[in-house]
């Protein structure tokens, strides 16, 4: 049977099984077994990462040690959004700049700049200072060999530079200067000059503005004030050539003339109010003359009339009274017959008076209107050429106000320029720069954080190429990607007795060969195979241990199995079971005993399975497993138990094991983890091949249960027999 057919005989229960896990817990098992290889890793090569994280540490004490101290002294100063303007003057400068965030990185800027650390250079003499020239770095001696001073202060400065940190607190207006030397009181000198001087010529860049300005200012001044008396001057000559005499009008706010009226003008808007009044005196007196001659005019006296009307009336109604009793000749009707005619006389002569009166103002009221007409005329002409040349006038009186606003507003403009120079700075020093006690440089915790940062990224790093570089098996579930076999079972490593484990049911070793007895069940629709190989790569990867518990582990349930030692070259067996020299496969393989005559006891009466030793060691052991004895051993053996288990020898480059395979069901690797390599096992899986000899599977033996996140035997089998309460019922079952 070959390797393709055991694999399609075992494929539907195999495949039902992991289907289902897949299902299940795909991605969690994926997750657990890269936890797994990390773990594994780690508990592996656990003391050089101790190894590597102590040097490491030991490294960054040693730098610490050797470092020389440094002490950094840090003052802080506040660049206001809007300076205060104690003067109520604008300044030269625009406050959209203050507002603007670019005007901050501008402030950055400048903090870090070449002539400001020149200054500071200069103010504090640092070029005479032993304690900053003589900390020179390697590559700085051309600072003290520069001739030039000029040079010298510029290569200070860039060096100055260089170590100065500036660094905006958060998202206030606050900044922080930092300066760190080997001298305590030069760093806290360095950080409070920094801001001082930053102070000073953020100071001097404003007065220089303003001063800049004032000069401007001065000689607009002088032309402006050229410019109003030239055109002040035009506007009088032109207005005495015109005779145009005005009278000074109203200011405006800003001291240009509202306008003026001309003597013409004044004289006409005089006459023209006398002769709306002599118009209207004429219209009165017309009004009353038509009206009638008794109607007095507005200078006529009345009163003399209304009395005689009124006497009349008196008269008259005395009169009426005494007629009605009387005759119109009674002497008393007569008498006041005779008054009423006389005050009648009186009435006309009144009414012809007045007529008189109203004549005469009528004629008078006439005069007047007729001679102011006239003048009016005569001034609305003499205005009329006023105005035509009122209009130049006009023009050159706009340019001298004009020119006066420029004047004045440029004066007061060079007024304010002189008072906003005393407002007061944006910047200000908000905690100046104290000496410090202890240096920052060495930092011990970020030494040491550092170092095992360090240590643990060079540890990581060692460790993932050395796990690549180590071509062994590291875990049983890299035996199917690595191998294309599935995993038959995984065994703890255990310094157990043979015969103990073997009747242990409840040690861990006895359960993980539990596991893979459950997985033999599984291979066949038969069961386990009837004669199947142990073998391995080379000696001491557990395959006799191995072969001794699947065998005890069969026997107990309820199979007959004989165990053949037929690793004749180097065997083992004798010694690991206690049963010394006795003839064995050898001996029957050469006929010099029968099989019937061979003691085939285990070696222990708790052991219930036989053992066929491997007898004397034969000159050629190849010859006699390719001899016709043996296939015909192994079918009598066949015939007489139901499990043949042989422990084969190591494949290495003997043919031995080939030999031995072609007459057996197939054959089961053994390979001992974090040992064997890699390509031996795949080296020895293509001679099994290359013979047609089919392989169930891989045995993982000698687990390390330091190096593993997880228990062994429980999860690696592809069968069932993982779970432990199912291992123990099928041990009562057995």
């Amino acid at each position: 049977m070959t390797a393709s057919t055991a694999d399609a005989k075992s494929g539907p229960m195999l495949t039902n099984t992991t289907t289902a896990q897949g299902a299940d817990g795909g991605f969690l098992l994926s997750v657990r077994e890269i936890i797994e290889n990390v773990m594994r890793g780690i508990r592996k090569n656990r003391w050089w990462i101790l190894a590597i994280i102590a040097a490491a540490l030991i490294l960054g004490i040693i730098i610490g040690l050797t470092t020389t101290p440094l002490y950094e002294a840090r003052s802080q100063i506040e660049i206001s959004r809007q300076q205060d303007n104690v003067t109520q003057v604008e300044g030269v400068t625009s406050e959209i700049d203050l507002r603007d965030p670019m005007y901050y990185q501008t402030q950055y800027e400048l903090l870090q700049s070449q002539t400001l650390a020149e200054r500071v250079v200069l103010e504090l003499d640092l070029l005479n200072d032993p304690r900053f020239m003589g900390a020179l770095e390697e590559g700085e001696e051309g600072l003290q060999a520069a001739v030039d001073p000029q040079t010298q202060l510029r290569r200070a400065g860039a060096r100055l530079r260089g170590q100065i940190g500036i660094a905006p607190v958060g998202l206030s207006s606050l900044v922080s200067i930092s300066y760190r030397s080997p001298d305590r009181t030069l760093a806290a000198d360095v950080a409070n000059a920094w801001a001082e001087q930053f102070i000073a010529g953020n100071l001097d860049r404003r007065f220089s503005s303003t001063n800049a300005a004032r000069d401007y200012l001065e000689d607009q001044l002088g032309e402006l004030r050229q410019r109003l008396e030239d055109s002040e001057s035009q506007l009088v000559n032109y207005a005495a050539d015109q005779g145009i005499v005005t009278f000074t009008g109203e200011e405006d706010e800003a001291g240009a003339g509202s306008g003026g009226t001309t003597l013409a003008g004044s004289n006409l808007q005089a006459l023209n109010a006398e002769l709306a009044r002599a118009r209207a005196e004429r219209i009165t007196a017309e009004s009353q003359l038509e009206g009638g001659a008794d109607i007095p005019s507005a200078n006529a006296s009345a009163g003399a009339l209304t009395t005689l009307e009124s006497r009349r009336a008196e008269l008259q109604a005395q009169y009426d009274s005494l007629t009605e009793t009387f005759l119109p000749d009674y002497p008393q009707a007569r008498q006041i017959e005779s008054q009423i005619a006389a005050i009648d006389a009186a009435i006309a002569r009144e009414r012809s008076r007045i007529a008189t009166e109203n004549s005469a103002t009528l004629r008078r009221a006439r005069l007047r209107e007729s001679e102011l007409q006239t003048q009016v005329d005569q001034l609305t002409n003499e205005y009329v050429g006023q105005q035509r040349a009122g209009i130049q006038y006009a023009i050159l009186q706009r340019e001298v106000d004009t020119n006066r606003e420029l004047y004045e507003g440029t004066l007061q403009r060079f007024k304010e320029i002189g008072v906003a120079g005393v407002g007061n700075n944006n910047i200000a020093i908000v905690d100046r720069a104290q000496v410090p006690n202890s240096p920052v440089v060495p930092s011990w915790p970020t030494i040491i954080l550092f170092s095992l940062l360090l240590g643990g990224l060079t540890a990581a790093g060692f460790v993932y190429i050395r796990e690549q570089l180590d071509y062994t098996i590291q875990s049983p579930t890299d035996v199917d990607d690595v191998f294309g076999l599935p995993l038959l079972g995984s065994i703890p490593k255990t310094d157990a007795d043979l015969v103990d484990a073997a009747t242990d049911p409840f040690s861990e070793i006895y359960e993980s060969y539990l596991t893979y007895r459950t997985n033999l069940n599984l291979l066949t629709d038969r069961g386990a195979p009837g004669a199947f190989m142990m073998t391995s790569t080379r000696p001491g990867e557990g395959k006799s241990f191995s072969s001794v518990m699947i065998a005890e582990l069969l026997a107990r349930a309820g199979h007959t199995v004989i165990l053949v030692d037929a690793d004749m070259r180097a065997s083992r067996m004798n010694k690991t079971m206690s049963v010394g020299n006795r003839p064995g496969l050898s001996e029957v393989l050469t006929g010099n005993a029968a099989f019937d005559n061979l003691d085939l006891s285990p070696g222990s009466d708790e052991l219930h399975f036989d053992l066929m030793n491997a007898g004397a060691k034969p000159p050629n052991a190849g010859d006699l497993l390719a001899s016709e004895s043996f296939p015909a051993l192994i079918s009598m053996l066949r015939e007489r138990y139901d499990h043949v288990v042989i422990d084969g020898p190591p494949l290495l480059s003997l043919a031995d094991a080939a030999l031995i395979g072609a007459h057996v069901d197939g054959a089961i690797m053994v390979v001992q983890a974090y040992a064997t390599k890699i390509r031996p096992v795949q080296n020895a899986l293509a001679r099994l091949g290359g013979a047609n000899i089919p392989v169930f599977g891989v045995l993982v033996t000698k687990l390390d249960q330091a190096r593993e996140a997880y228990g062994y035997g429980y999860g690696y089998g592809y069968g069932a027999g993982s779970d432990e309460d199912t291992q123990r019922g099928a041990l009562g079952a057995s």
